[in-house]
């Protein structure tokens, strides 16, 4: 049976000292790791915002490799996993670029690019039916969605806490992600969008202003935590999100800046190779493989406003270099790829305990 969740809008919960101290410093500790991030948010933002992406996809069991995911946001639409994948790292995308403002329209708007290519899924709409997790009905299952009758109400209080000043913003982000997840106001797509509510969050308090850190990856890990965390929260007890929220903010900041530090020597790896002045064709392509390393010759000319005969003089450079590969994968269209920063993105994948695609 639905639970009508409590109202939180101005609910006054007091941390523990010792957990107000881990969560301050997960936020200074990400504060940091942003400011170091400035500089060369070209690339490495880039690459840390789709790892984000397909770590929390892959709490929801969808796995593909970092290859088939930016082959699916180029066109190739052969592997479904891959492509919602793609389509989650296109929402979180779009979730921070309007996260100055978290309303419900923002939220809508990031499920309604979540799930583009399932209408039957009603994307940007609240559910009107129940939803639940395990079992076969409601009365068999371990959590039962809020009433959709209150979905519109409850994300109105929810939105009231989340533009709150008056709480620590860890604290804050972790119980509006714990909140929206007890709603479940989506028929599909809740877990998706409640992690990319958390980063919107981040991202409107100014802790995150330029990057994204793969807290997913923290929380795959430790999956059964996370889940624990969920249901103690629906019993009343925040603590145990908060403090994994804080404890997996604290843990990216480390997996992140190992990401971001492999980027950085393949970078560094590639500019020994050839020896190029950074005002060059061929450098802006190597610049531009670092955050799109998966590319088709008629979408990197586009994005770096280059002609057809100049292209491939800067692609065929770097190829004979071994800094790319050309291969044919969708309607016979050539394809470039960077392996080395797909394998850094693997790395991180490895990392982060992610399940091999089947």
């Amino acid at each position: 049976m639905a639970v009508n969740p409590a109202r939180i809008a101005e609910v006054h919960w007091q941390a523990t000292p010792k957990l107000a101290t881990i969560c301050e410093a997960a936020a200074l500790e990400a504060t940091k790791f942003d400011a170091r991030l400035d500089s060369s948010v070209w690339s490495y933002d880039i690459v840390l915002l789709r790892s984000e992406a397909a770590a929390s996809s892959q709490i929801e069991q969808l796995t593909a490799s970092p290859r088939a995911i930016l082959q699916a946001e180029i066109g190739d639409t052969t592997r479904p996993n891959a492509t919602l994948i793609a389509a989650n790292a296109s929402a979180l995308r779009a979730g921070l670029e309007i996260a100055h403002e978290i309303t419900v329209d923002s939220i809508l708007s990031v499920h309604r690019r979540l799930l583009a290519s399932s209408p039957a899924l009603n994307p940007g709409v609240f559910r009107t039916v129940p939803v639940w997790i395990g079992g076969n009905n409601p009365i068999d299952a371990t959590f039962v969605g809020a009433p959709h009758e209150a979905i519109s109400e409850l994300m109105d209080d929810l939105i009231k806490f989340c533009n709150r000043t008056d709480v620590p913003m860890v604290v804050q982000a972790a119980i509006s992600h714990a909140q929206f997840e007890l709603i479940h106001p989506f028929q599909d797509g809740n877990g998706r969008v409640g992690r990319a509510l958390f980063h919107m969050m981040l991202r409107n308090a100014d802790v995150l202003t330029h990057s994204v850190l793969p807290v997913s990856g923290e929380l795959l890990k430790r999956s059964r935590d996370y889940y624990d965390a969920l249901s103690s929260y629906r019993m009343g007890e925040p603590e145990p999100i908060i403090s994994l929220f804080a404890d997996s903010l604290l843990a990216a900041v480390s997996n992140g800046g190992r990401l971001m530090a492999d980027i950085a020597a393949v970078r560094e790896n590639w500019l020994a190779r050839l020896n190029l002045r950074s005002d060059s064709g061929a450098y802006e392509l190597l610049r531009y493989a670092l955050r799109q390393p998966v590319f088709t010759a008629e979408r990197a000319k586009v994005d770096l406003g280059i002609g057809n005969p100049s292209f491939y003089r800067y692609a065929n450079l770097l190829t004979e270099a071994g800094i790319l590969t050309r291969s044919k994968f969708y309607r016979d269209s050539g394809v470039w790829r960077a392996q080395d920063v797909l394998d850094a993105m693997q790395d991180f994948a490895d990392r982060a305990g992610f399940r091999k695609p089947a």
